[in-house]
């Protein structure tokens, strides 16, 4: 008897799903897509409300790549910190190139310059500070009995460290820039 009963309710809900006065499947197609615009728009809403309140959106929606969002025009445009991040690297890098570009027309007759500035002020300094030569050599010839504080003897070792690394620094460049006369 159970069985009779569960046949004829199904058949009846079969009946009534295949009658004529059912709606079509066009009509099915669209009260589908009207209920997917109206969850969208509602979720439209809540998104807005959530980004007015707490000031930040998150979304569940994922990309691969970082510019994807842009490729798609209908997915929301976003801009995060690391976006800017890399179009401020992007531009610097551009920048500096074209600065090395343009300046690079100048840059051997620039190191030359500077070559052949910097012994000349090492004597003017050496000079201000009222040394005479014969000094110097009394200070060479003891050095080992000079103290490791005191301000003039740094300032030399110092002067002169300094002098040395720049010529380096400046023969490699004038090397690399083809030259090798200095």
């Amino acid at each position: 008897m159970k069985r009779f009963f569960t046949t004829i309710l199904l058949a009846m809900i079969f009946l009534l799903t295949s009658a004529t006065g059912g709606l079509s499947e066009s009509e099915v197609q669209n009260q589908r897509d009207e209920q997917r615009k109206s969850i969208a728009k509602q979720k439209a809403t809540l998104n807005i409300e959530q980004l007015n309140r707490d000031k930040i959106l998150i979304t569940n929606q994922s990309y691969r790549q970082i510019f994807e969002p842009y490729l798609n025009p209908k997915s929301s445009i976003f801009i995060t910190s690391d976006t800017v991040l890399s179009a401020f690297h992007v531009l610097f890098r551009q920048s500096i190139a074209d600065m090395e570009q343009v300046n690079a027309k100048r840059a051997l007759d620039i190191l030359k310059l500077i070559w052949s500035k910097i012994t000349p002020e090492e004597d003017k300094i050496k000079k201000a500070s009222g040394d005479k030569p014969e000094d110097m050599q009394v200070r060479e010839n003891r050095s080992e009995e000079l103290d490791a504080n005191d301000p003039e003897q740094n300032f030399t070792k110092l002067l002169s460290a300094a002098r040395r690394r720049a010529q380096i620094i400046i023969a490699v460049a004038v090397r690399l820039l083809g030259d090798t006369e200095i």
